[in-house]
Protein backbone atom coordinates (compact mmCIF):
# COMPACT_ATOMS: atom_id res chain seq x y z
CA UNK A 1 0.00 0.00 0.00
CA UNK A 2 1.05 3.46 -0.66
CA UNK A 3 1.16 6.24 2.08
CA UNK A 4 -0.07 9.15 0.40
CA UNK A 5 -3.27 9.92 -0.22
CA UNK A 6 -4.73 9.89 -3.57
CA UNK A 7 -6.55 13.22 -4.37
CA UNK A 8 -10.20 13.07 -4.33
CA UNK A 9 -10.95 15.29 -7.58
CA UNK A 10 -7.51 15.16 -9.09
CA UNK A 11 -6.08 18.47 -9.93
CA UNK A 12 -9.19 20.14 -9.97
CA UNK A 13 -7.53 22.92 -8.49
CA UNK A 14 -10.24 23.76 -5.35
CA UNK A 15 -7.77 26.15 -3.84
CA UNK A 16 -9.59 28.86 -3.92
CA UNK A 17 -12.86 27.75 -3.47
CA UNK A 18 -14.77 29.49 -0.60
CA UNK A 19 -18.08 28.96 0.94
CA UNK A 20 -21.20 32.06 0.33
CA UNK A 21 -21.17 34.23 2.63
CA UNK A 22 -24.63 34.18 3.92
CA UNK A 23 -26.38 37.78 3.73
CA UNK A 24 -27.21 39.52 7.03
CA UNK A 25 -30.49 38.54 8.85
CA UNK A 26 -32.86 41.59 9.34
CA UNK A 27 -34.18 41.91 12.95
CA UNK A 28 -36.01 44.63 12.71
CA UNK A 29 -38.83 43.89 15.26
CA UNK A 30 -41.17 46.94 14.64
CA UNK A 31 -41.33 46.36 11.00
CA UNK A 32 -41.96 43.08 11.45
CA UNK A 33 -45.15 43.66 14.19
CA UNK A 34 -46.13 46.27 11.69
CA UNK A 35 -46.52 44.21 8.30
CA UNK A 36 -47.97 41.31 10.11
CA UNK A 37 -51.03 43.76 11.74
CA UNK A 38 -51.05 45.23 8.15
CA UNK A 39 -51.51 41.88 6.98
CA UNK A 40 -54.15 40.70 9.79
CA UNK A 41 -51.47 38.33 11.19
CA UNK A 42 -52.69 36.42 14.64
CA UNK A 43 -50.51 35.54 16.53
CA UNK A 44 -49.95 31.99 17.95
CA UNK A 45 -49.12 33.29 20.98
CA UNK A 46 -51.39 31.66 24.18
CA UNK A 47 -52.46 34.43 26.15
CA UNK A 48 -51.30 34.61 29.53
CA UNK A 49 -54.00 33.26 32.05
CA UNK A 50 -54.95 35.45 35.01
CA UNK A 51 -52.33 34.99 38.07
CA UNK A 52 -54.35 32.69 40.62
CA UNK A 53 -56.18 34.11 43.74
CA UNK A 54 -53.96 34.05 46.93
CA UNK A 55 -55.08 33.61 50.23
CA UNK A 56 -54.19 35.90 52.73
CA UNK A 57 -51.07 34.23 55.03
CA UNK A 58 -51.89 31.61 57.72
CA UNK A 59 -51.14 32.26 60.89
CA UNK A 60 -47.95 31.40 61.57
CA UNK A 61 -47.70 29.99 65.08
CA UNK A 62 -47.03 26.50 65.78
CA UNK A 63 -50.16 23.76 66.49
CA UNK A 64 -48.79 20.50 66.45
CA UNK A 65 -50.76 19.34 63.35
CA UNK A 66 -48.46 17.22 61.39
CA UNK A 67 -50.54 14.74 59.21
CA UNK A 68 -52.32 15.79 56.03
CA UNK A 69 -55.81 16.15 54.70
CA UNK A 70 -56.47 16.21 51.20
CA UNK A 71 -60.14 17.11 50.36
CA UNK A 72 -62.18 17.32 46.67
CA UNK A 73 -64.71 20.08 47.33
CA UNK A 74 -66.60 22.50 45.45
CA UNK A 75 -65.08 25.86 45.51
CA UNK A 76 -67.20 28.09 46.58
CA UNK A 77 -67.11 25.23 50.11
CA UNK A 78 -63.41 25.68 50.18
CA UNK A 79 -63.54 29.57 49.89
CA UNK A 80 -66.18 29.41 52.64
CA UNK A 81 -63.76 27.56 54.96
CA UNK A 82 -60.98 29.85 54.05
CA UNK A 83 -63.19 32.85 55.13
CA UNK A 84 -63.98 30.91 58.51
CA UNK A 85 -60.69 30.29 58.88
CA UNK A 86 -59.25 33.98 58.02
CA UNK A 87 -62.18 35.67 60.43
CA UNK A 88 -61.67 33.88 63.32
CA UNK A 89 -57.73 33.89 62.66
CA UNK A 90 -57.19 30.58 62.76
CA UNK A 91 -55.15 28.09 60.82
CA UNK A 92 -57.59 25.51 58.56
CA UNK A 93 -56.58 22.56 60.82
CA UNK A 94 -58.08 24.01 64.00
CA UNK A 95 -60.91 25.42 62.58
CA UNK A 96 -61.88 21.87 61.06
CA UNK A 97 -61.89 21.08 64.66
CA UNK A 98 -64.31 23.33 65.58
CA UNK A 99 -66.98 22.77 63.08
CA UNK A 100 -66.44 19.24 64.05
CA UNK A 101 -66.77 20.51 67.23
CA UNK A 102 -69.99 22.32 66.89
CA UNK A 103 -71.92 19.41 64.45
CA UNK A 104 -70.93 17.02 67.45
CA UNK A 105 -72.65 19.42 70.06
CA UNK A 106 -75.82 20.18 67.39
CA UNK A 107 -76.17 16.24 67.37
CA UNK A 108 -75.95 15.79 70.37
CA UNK A 109 -72.98 13.73 70.69
CA UNK A 110 -69.27 14.62 72.84
CA UNK A 111 -66.04 15.00 70.96
CA UNK A 112 -63.66 12.01 71.53
CA UNK A 113 -60.59 13.44 70.45
CA UNK A 114 -60.20 16.65 72.01
CA UNK A 115 -56.79 17.87 72.70
CA UNK A 116 -57.36 19.82 76.47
Amino acid sequence: MTEQRIPAFGDAGLSDFAPKAKPALRNDKEQLEKVAEESGFVSRQAPKPPSPKRMGPRNPHTTGRNVQLNIKARGVAIERLHRLADAERLPLGEMLEKLMDAFDAQKGQTSTNRRN
